[in-house]
């Protein structure tokens, strides 16, 4: 097995990975400084090469530290893309928290399977998308 950048335009160089971080290190400005420090040594840490080597190794990864490298054979078809930038972000990483896709497209097809018309089907979609999305997108 291994894993390749599914086309979504027939020019290929214009295909890209979809991916996304997932893991992020920092470091609150909340605590006394001898708690922040044990944070930043943690960190120090985490980024050693070897702790990093480890990470990716176990979860099939792609690590941003320098000289650590993802060598699993099951995702060397997207390491070449992933190297050269060729990736796209997920798209739910643009949604407001709370607003769930996911339950909307269940809907859809539940309303498709029970034989809802699909230009209603499509329309209450939407508005369901519209709605839902200016109610999550609240700052």
């Amino acid at each position: 097995m291994n894993m390749f950048a599914f086309p979504s335009v027939d020019e290929a160089d214009r295909n890209t990975v979809t991916s996304g971080v997932d893991v992020l290190l920092a470091v609150s400005n909340q605590g006394d400084e001898a708690q922040q420090e044990a944070a930043k040594e943690f960190i120090r840490y985490a980024l050693t090469p070897e702790v990093a080597q480890s990470y990716i190794d176990d979860q099939f990864a792609f690590s941003a530290v320098n000289g650590v490298e993802q060598k699993n054979e099951t995702v060397s078809g997207v390491s070449k893309d992933i190297a050269n930038g060729k990736v796209s972000n997920f798209p739910d990483h643009y949604y407001p928290n709370g607003f769930d896709l996911s339950a909307i497209l269940q809907q859809f097809a539940l309303n498709k399977v029970d034989g809802m018309d699909d230009t209603e089907n499509i329309t209450e979609t939407l508005q369901s998308c519209d709605e839902q999305y200016d109610a999550a997108n609240v700052e």
